[in-house]
């Protein structure tokens, strides 16, 4: 992706000659590749030109995309950061929806699945959902439904300082490289939220900004589209 500058953006990176034969970008490799057959697939579903179609073949077969996408849920542990759970979730949907062939679709089904099985606290809502939308499997819908519930209306990002309770430990996981605590908060005492957030980090918040209601309408009218919310609930 180029910006005005003419160089590329700075995750904006997916070509071959990066990914697959530059080490600085070894960090980027599977989620790149599996963000860039992602884009194709749609692409090609969008418009029927072949050629998105043709260039998704080619960097499987030739380019390996599919062996570097196979290693998305378990990369380097250093390399690892939150934010990049919620942009895999949002690639699971497209292809599972439009890949045809058989044995590919049974390569992503798979991936989904071991991505959903290491998440098993719940605690990212656009992950439960869209994870839901790819497969039709509704997961997590305890910690869905309460974490709904149970969040507070007060949209002003007061400061959460997790280190001063007796009740948790300070963890370095599921991130390595940030300091959070052992056991997930319930919503009623979490800083607000962003759904990129590591929603397990010992201290957040910043009381001099607003947050918008995004991070609870957008999680609640998927859980309406997907009847995991009905009237009686």
């Amino acid at each position: 992706m180029i910006d005005v500058d003419g160089t590329h953006t700075r995750w904006g990176v997916w070509s071959p000659e990066q990914l697959n034969r530059d080490p600085d970008w070894s960090s980027e490799k599977s989620l790149n590749s599996f963000e860039l057959l992602a884009y194709l697939k749609f692409a090609a579903a969008i418009t029927g030109d072949e050629k998105f179609e043709n260039e998704y073949r080619r960097l499987i077969d030739e380019e390996g995309y599919l062996e570097n996408a196979s290693h998305l849920n378990n990369k380097n542990p250093a390399w690892q950061i939150y934010f990049d759970l919620t942009m895999e979730g949002y690639l699971f949907p497209i292809l599972l929806k439009y890949e045809k062939d058989p044995v590919l679709k049974k390569f992503y089904e798979n991936l989904a699945n071991e991505w959903m099985k290491k998440q098993t606290a719940g605690e990212n809502l656009i992950n439960n959902l869209t994870y839901a939308l790819a497969t039709g499997k509704k997961v997590n819908v305890p910690q869905t439904i309460e974490f709904l519930k149970d969040t507070p209306l007060d949209l002003v990002d007061w400061t959460i300082d997790h280190t001063l309770r007796e009740d948790v430990q300070i963890v370095r996981e599921p991130i390595l490289e940030e300091v959070q605590i052992s056991e997930l908060p319930p919503a009623s005492i979490r800083a607000t939220v962003r759904w990129d957030k590591n929603p397990w980090a010992a201290v957040q918040g910043d009381p001099h900004q607003v947050r918008e209601p995004v991070f609870w309408l957008w999680p609640y009218w998927m859980a309406r589209y997907l009847e995991i919310i009905k009237d009686k609930n």
